[in-house]
């Protein structure tokens, strides 16, 4: 069975305290669509608090895999660098790992439709993709 693709759509606010929009594309997709619609975006979001960010954040949680079923081989990140295979050459871990930084301190929320197999790519940079994959069957 194969993977569908789907472009994340976030729900985010363009103001502090305004109405909630939503914007598709990865997180730095939808962060320079942000600083377009509101030139002081970064300033209004990121001078916030840390309690202040995880209050934002309260209503959604991520969930890891459970790793009895993946290989010994894709089980070890202390490599500096990851290769999956394929075309696209291997990616930072380090970079991985700042882009799962900046996703948690990320004030928008993603959404992701039912699964089994659905994966968006919700974070580009550094040549270092980060994917979301549902595998159960409600929408998340």
């Amino acid at each position: 069975m194969g993977r569908g693709v789907f472009v994340p759509e976030w729900e985010v606010e363009v103001t502090p305290g305004g109405p909630k929009t939503i914007l598709h594309g990865t997180v730095e997709e939808v962060h320079k669509k942000l600083v377009k619609l509101n030139p002081n975006w970064d300033e209004e979001f990121f001078n916030t608090t840390a309690s202040e960010l995880s209050e934002l954040g309260s209503g959604f949680e991520l969930f890891t895999r459970d790793f009895q079923d993946i290989p010994d081989f894709a089980k070890d990140w202390d490599a500096p660098r990851s290769y999956c295979g394929g075309p696209w050459g291997e990616a930072s871990v380090e970079r991985i790992l700042d882009g799962i930084g900046y996703l948690e301190r990320w004030p928008g929320k993603p959404k992701n439709g039912p699964g089994p197999g659905n994966c968006g790519r919700v974070s580009c940079s550094w040549n270092s993709a980060i994917w979301w994959c549902n595998d159960v069957l409600e929408a998340l």
